[in-house]
């Protein structure tokens, strides 16, 4: 009979990041549906970025300055617009959050390293086993 593997339960620490990580890819996720739904409602008008790579500063510059005759169609890219600037400030916040519990993570290790180097194995070895865009376009 085929033995059971050994399974794990994750820290809270770990299901924490775990948390962190699905809610980032929740965000980018939501964020490419959001900036489809405005590429398309701006091709649908005639309107085609040519200035090079989407969705970088001069890019959003070019998204600002557009206007629209029908107030409905102005109304529509405005909210999407906002959705999409909305989107990508809740995105570099994510990044932030994970960019900093890594740096905390590694300054953990770090210190349960030097623990381990300098006191004996059996009270030093307790623990753990061993991506832009401007931001001056949103105000």
């Amino acid at each position: 009979m085929d033995e059971l593997p050994v399974v794990r339960v994750p820290t809270l620490a770990e299901e924490a990041a775990r948390d962190l990580v699905r809610g980032r890819d929740d965000v980018r996720r939501d964020l490419a549906r959001a900036r489809n739904r405005i590429s398309k409602l701006l091709l649908r008008q005639g309107r085609v970025w040519r200035g090079g790579s989407g969705w970088t500063c001069i890019h959003h510059e070019w998204l600002r300055k557009q206007r629209f005759d029908d107030a409905d169609t102005q109304f529509a890219f405005d909210n999407g617009y906002e959705e999409v600037l909305a989107l990508e400030t809740m995105r570099d916040r994510f990044d932030q959050r994970i960019t900093d519990a890594v740096g905390a993570e590694k300054s953990i290790h770090a210190a349960e390293r030097a623990n381990r180097a300098v006191m004996p194995p059996t009270i030093g070895a307790a623990g753990h086993d061993d991506r832009l865009c401007c931001s001056a376009w949103l105000i």
